[in-house]
């Protein structure tokens, strides 16, 4: 007999962002698989305003009830398989995002859906300027009211 596992992946980093594309504020986000991503934003303009702890949110794994369409697609404008992910009770919000993201010469693809706490919707079309020279595209971007499980995705 197997061991099902669920795909894990931690990244904690702090980072300047340009001030025009701050928006600050905590929010979590799971694509196909069980990946999450954790996030904490905050803006400031002045000297040691990126030091000490930022904390992250938490995810909660009490199912909710409700189900989101899902998918992560690294190196592809679109997703090809999406699949039915349940989601749990803080991320009660679908959200489908495409664009590209550089890192110096190198630009990729992205797209993605999954759930997400009501904080994600501030993900906008646009551009967001980080440091090192990473700019993050997104050419689309929804966020809205997760359907329960058993109706239409």
């Amino acid at each position: 007999m197997g061991t099902c596992r669920a795909n894990s992946f931690s990244y904690t980093a702090k980072s300047g962002l340009e001030p025009e594309s701050c928006e600050p504020g905590p929010f979590t986000l799971t694509y196909a698989r069980n990946s999450t991503v954790q996030v904490n934003i905050t803006c400031g303009d002045t000297d040691g305003c990126n030091a000490g702890a930022i904390p992250v949110p938490t995810v909660s794994p009490v199912p909710s009830g409700r189900q989101c369409p899902s998918c992560f697609a690294a190196g592809a404008d679109h997703c090809k398989d999406v699949v039915p992910l349940a989601c749990t009770s803080a991320e009660d919000h679908c959200v489908e995002f495409t664009g590209t993201i550089t890192a110096g010469e190198i630009t990729l693809p992205k797209a993605a859906a999954g759930c997400g706490s009501p904080g994600a919707c501030v993900k906008r079309v646009g551009v967001r300027k980080y440091t090192q020279g990473v700019v993050d595209v997104l050419s689309r971007a929804e966020c809205y009211p997760a359907p329960w499980a058993g109706g239409e995705l």
